[in-house]
C-alpha cells in the first residue's frame, strides 16, 4: 500500500526463497494457491558488521559466529524524514512526516548431532502524516502501526528420519485518523505444526503432519453518517 518502509525479512538472513505461483506443496495447509517459502541461513563463515547511512535512514547489522556452528544475527533500522523532506519540498509537498524503527534477531543453535533450534524475532513501529483531499475536505491524515512476530523451529534429523516442530506468533496494531474518522485495528495470529518424514530404502518416502492456525482481528472505528461529511 506504499506505507511500509522495510521488508519484514532482512535479505541478509535469507538462504533460499521459493515462490509457488499456483498450487503449493500439500505440506502447506490452509492455502488454496500461491505461497512464498522463505528459508533462513543455517551456517555462517565468519563474524561481520555492516552499517548503512542514507538521507532518511540509519542501519546496522551484526553477525556473530559462536561455538559448534551456532550463530546470532541482529539488525536495526531507524528512519527519520527531516532531511529527506527538506531536500524534496516540491515533489513531496503533501507529505508532512514519516518514520520507522525496527529491530530483528535471528539465531541458530545446534543442540547435538541430530537436534537443532532456529528462531527469529522482529518488531517494527511506523508512522506517517500527509495532507489529503477527499471531496471538499482537505486535512491531515495520520497513521501509526506496530507489529511484532516470532518464529521458532526445532528439527531432528537422521539418515532415515526427519522431524520438525514449528511455532509462530504475529501481532499488530494500527491507528488511523483523518477528519472525523478514527480507526483502531488489532490482529493476532498463532501457528503450530508438527511434521515427520521417513525414507524406506532408496525409492519410497512417507510424510505426515498436522498444523494449527489461529487468527484474531478486532476493530473500533468512528465515521460520519454521511460519507462526504468528513469535517
Amino acid at each position: 500500500n506504499g506505507i511500509g518502509n522495510f521488508s519484514l525479512f532482512n535479505t541478509e538472513l535469507l538462504d533460499e526463497q521459493l515462490v509457488y505461483a499456483s498450487n503449493p506443496p500439500l505440506t502447506f495447509g490452509n492455502v488454496s494457491g500461491g505461497i512464498v517459502q522463505l528459508n533462513t541461513v543455517r551456517e555462517v563463515n565468519e563474524s561481520s558488521t555492516q552499517l548503512s547511512v542514507g538521507m532518511a535512514n540509519l542501519g546496522a547489522f551484526r553477525t556473530q559466529k559462536l561455538k559448534n556452528g551456532a550463530f546470532l544475527q541482529a539488525y536495526t533500522n531507524y528512519q527519520v524524514s527531516d532531511l529527506f523532506l527538506k531536500i524534496h519540498p516540491e515533489a513531496l509537498g503533501f507529505l508532512q512526516d514519516f518514520g520507522s524503527l525496527d529491530a530483528g534477531l535471528h539465531w541458530y543453535l545446534p543442540l547435538s548431532n541430530s537436534w537443532s533450534f532456529q528462531g527469529i524475532s522482529y518488531g517494527i513501529q511506523e508512522t506517517y502524516a500527509a495532507d489529503a483531499q477527499v471531496y471538499t475536505y482537505n486535512g491531515l491524515a495520520q497513521a501509526n502501526k506496530g507489529r511484532t512476530f516470532h518464529v521458532g523451529n526445532v528439527q531432528y534429523q537422521s539418515s532415515q528420519f526427519v522431524l520438525f516442530l514449528r511455532g509462530g506468533f504475529d501481532a499488530s496494531q494500527t491507528d488511523y485518523q483523518y477528519g472525523n474518522i478514527r480507526s483502531h485495528t488489532q490482529t493476532r495470529q498463532s501457528y503450530a505444526s508438527v511434521e515427520a518424514k521417513g525414507f524406506v530404502g532408496s525409492k519410497m518416502v512417507w510424510q505426515v503432519g498436522a498444523n494449527y492456525d489461529g487468527y484474531y482481528r478486532s476493530f473500533d472505528d468512528t465515521a460520519s453518517i454521511y460519507f462526504y461529511a468528513l469535517s
